[in-house]
């Protein structure tokens, strides 16, 4: 709530993004694998999923509802038409840029 005590107008789904570390074999700040710093990935997050496609092309998805800590990787059992919606509505996130080409 806003402080006059209008309610607030808020997105229904966040758009999360990781940069991994270069992979230059000459960077003095390349990661070994046992670092635990995961690779470039973009995701969503919902109230009842999360949904994340990795640089490398692999996929997750989390049913939040059923799953709230997001341990079972449901991405295989998708239809199709849902893993094209979410990967539509990811692309278009992330090349949005202002509030009026983000709005949806």
């Amino acid at each position: 709530m806003l402080h006059d005590g209008r309610v607030a107008d808020w997105r229904e789904t966040g758009l999360i993004e990781h940069h991994g570390p270069g992979a230059a074999a000459d960077d003095p700040d390349k990661q070994t694998a046992a670092s635990g710093n995961p690779p470039t990935y973009a995701a969503l997050r919902a109230a009842d999923f999360t949904y994340v496609e990795y640089a490398g092309g692999a996929r997750e998805y989390y049913d939040r509802s059923t799953d709230p800590d997001e341990l079972a990787n449901t991405a295989a059992q998708l239809p199709a038409d849902r893993v094209a919606h979410l990967h539509d509505t990811l692309t278009k996130l992330r090349a949005c840029e202002g509030a009026e080409a983000c709005d949806g």
